[in-house]
């Protein structure tokens, strides 16, 4: 592997301040000799087996074979199908392939539907980003598919509520989607930790240890007075040598990413409690409301007190 594996402190860092966005979740039914074609998006690629066999083809590689209960992660901008194995039921020359094209600006439930025989394959289909600080993209560098079978785990029941939560104008439907997206993502990479897997390898994360000693601690306290200074620190190297070594990370400077994680982490305190906005201001790192209402308003186009009063409507 290219990269190291995440230690349990990354990985707790890393989804503290990852931005989990459901896409375009989808129905899929597929009968038996059929598949279902989908277009390059800028999304990766989310799917879920319900019930049935079959198998997924990247671009032009091999086929790669799943079973039930299988969690199957497709990378961004590349073309893929998903198709169904033909039966001994299934009539001589009576597959086909239909073409999905993905609307990243239509996130409700669709169901696409290949083949009018009995389906082979049930599958939840869906699209997603996971951005993380630096504007850095997750799975942005994934160029294999990631096939793990989940078994009888939570995968199987998060899924069909993702879908559900999206299928229509629930309150609050999108931000539980996300959050549920949040725990498959967590359930993968804990497995394939576990596991040691290779896929691993190719996803966009910090590989510097003493980079991300920093990072952990302007994660999980992101109220501390952190200096530039305190953080190289804490990353036992030289002013100038973080800041580098910070730089070609997460591709911005310390004092950048800190700002983005202090406006998430009150993003989600505004959302979450009762406090007012000078506290919550207050508890991360801003001795000024004003000043970390103009950076709020910035980064969001709304202040903080229309943000708050939003989630109460």
């Amino acid at each position: 592997m290219s990269k190291r594996l995440l230690s349990r402190i990354d990985l707790d860092a890393l989804f503290d301040q990852l931005r989990v966005e459901p896409i375009a979740f989808s129905e899929c039914f597929i009968a038996p000799a059929w598949a279902l074609a989908f277009s390059a998006t800028p999304a990766s690629g989310l799917h879920y087996v319900l019930h049935g066999e079959g198998e997924l083809v990247l671009g032009s590689g091999a086929p790669v074979p799943f079973g039930p209960e299988t969690l199957l992660v497709t990378p961004r901008d590349t073309p893929y199908r998903i198709q169904a194995r033909p039966t001994p039921e299934a009539r001589t020359g009576c597959g086909g392939v239909v073409a999905v094209t993905i609307d990243l600006g239509q996130p409700t439930l669709k169901r696409w539907q290949a083949g009018s025989d009995e389906p082979a394959l049930k599958i939840v289909c869906g699209h997603f980003r996971a951005i993380q600080a630096g504007d850095r993209d997750l799975f942005g560098a994934l160029d294999a598919p990631v096939v793990e079978h989940s078994g009888k785990d939570s995968v199987g029941s998060l899924m069909p509520l993702i879908r559900t939560e999206l299928s229509g104008n629930n309150t609050g439907g999108r931000t539980m989607a996300a959050a549920m997206l949040r725990q498959v993502l967590v359930i993968l990479l804990r497995r394939g930790l576990a596991e040691q897997q290779s896929w691993l390898g190719a996803l966009d994360l910090v590989s510097d240890e003493q980079v991300m000693r920093a990072f952990s601690a302007m994660v999980h306290e992101p109220g501390a007075a952190h200096s530039v200074m305190s953080l190289a620190q804490l990353a036992c190297l030289s002013r100038s040598a973080f800041i580098k070594r910070f730089q070609a990370s997460f591709g911005h400077p310390p004092a950048t990413v800190l700002r983005e994680l202090r406006l998430l982490a009150a993003a989600d305190r505004l959302l979450r409690s009762r406090a007012s906005v000078e506290q919550v201001a207050r508890g991360v790192g801003y001795a000024s409301p004003s000043s970390f209402s103009r950076a709020f308003t910035t980064r969001f186009g709304v202040n903080p007190a229309a943000y708050q009063a939003s989630a109460e409507e």
